[in-house]
């Protein structure tokens, strides 16, 4: 998998820890790290796997080239990122070994040594750094490579929570807008749970779903805000146990949230939706009762604008509220029967 390139004895450590916690994207970082930690170790390749639930893996692929131009070395850093797609069998095992003892794993690999390090960002287990080199790390490497995990982990803690909402600790607007399209399409490769067996049915495609609380504004007027914020935290937890591997939700703004979903067609985008909508429905909400929630959903074009995808979905959502609320709608659908037409590209702005 990884072959070694030499040391330069660890130069510049601390002006790389210092480009690297100067970033403000959350998907850069993890990029940084790895641009630190591959010169620092002198190897030529190495992987950062993201635990992002219990079936859906991120792996970023770190590969270093140089090239000899007279007595002038350059290096490249070219990074990849999949999800869910297969490793090589000793990285399979060694990142299962990470994944259930929490600790740091070595194994024998030829002529050399598979090495994994655990990443956690608070107690929370989020993931590993792999590489493979002749020798297993001296004292000193071991020492500096968990204290530039220890730094990333806690900078990243920083960025996340700026990108999360403080009543319900979900993914904010922010966070959606920043990435949509990455978050969008790297869906479609997960591998989602709606097949009987749990292989993974493909291909998939991305639908975005629009959520509003029905007659929030009268809960509000009835029972004042804190009881407000009391159910929009209730109903964002109870549409994320809802939620199948893999799927992500956001509060969108207010008593709005968008959810992502990865679904082979329209009918497991919508057995999804109805699946948060029904889970609301069925709790008993305290001083409030029945709290429920319309909804609207829209297949990701990825030729379209972000905003017209929300905006298509949104208007699904509008017409759920007109057909009587605690329902839900999908736009392709209200296209085909005529009650829409179809938004063109080029209408709307991005957000």
């Amino acid at each position: 998998m990884m072959s070694v390139m030499p040391s330069n004895n660890m130069p510049g450590i601390l002006s790389r820890l210092g480009k690297m916690t100067a970033i403000r994207n959350a998907e850069l970082l993890e990029q940084s790290l790895l641009k630190t930690l591959s010169p620092l170790l002198g190897v030529v390749d190495c992987i950062l796997c993201r635990f992002e639930s219990e079936t859906v893996m991120r792996v970023i692929d770190h590969h270093r080239s140089k090239t000899i131009t007279g007595d002038i070395e350059q290096y490249e850093d070219r990074i990849s990122e999949s999800i869910n797609l297969g490793l090589p069998e000793p990285v399979e095992a060694i990142v299962r070994s990470v994944r259930l003892l929490g600790s740091v794993s070595v194994q024998r690999l030829g002529e050399g040594f598979l090495m994994a390090y655990p990443l956690h960002v608070g107690p929370e287990l989020v993931g590993c750094f792999v590489f493979e080199r002749p020798r297993t790390p001296s004292d000193v490497e071991d020492g500096i490579i968990r204290g530039v995990l220890e730094v990333f982990s806690n900078y990243y803690q920083l960025l996340d929570a700026s990108r999360r909402d403080r009543l319900t600790g979900l993914l904010n607007r922010q966070a959606l807008e920043d990435n949509f399209d990455k978050i969008a399409m790297l869906p479609v490769q997960r591998a989602g749970d709606d097949g009987a067996d749990g292989k993974r049915d493909a291909p998939k495609s991305c639908w975005v779903g629009v959520i509003d609380i029905d007659h929030f504004k009268k809960i509000n007027d009835a029972h004042g805000h804190v009881i407000g914020d009391e159910v929009l935290l209730l109903v964002s937890r109870l549409m994320v146990s809802a939620l199948r591997g893999g799927d992500q939700i956001f509060r969108y703004g207010g008593e709005e949230f968008v959810s992502l979903m990865a679904t082979a067609d329209v009918d497991g985008a919508r057995h999804a939706m109805e699946r948060l909508r029904e889970t609301v429905e069925r709790h008993v909400f305290p001083r409030v009762g029945q709290v429920t929630i319309s909804a609207g959903f829209a297949r990701v074009d990825p030729f379209a604008l972000p905003g017209v995808v929300i905006a298509n979905a949104d208007r699904a959502l509008y017409h759920a509220k007109e057909q009587g609320r605690n329902r839900t709608f999908c736009y392709e659908e209200l296209v085909e029967q005529g009650v829409f037409q179809q938004i063109e590209s080029g209408g709307l702005e991005l957000f």
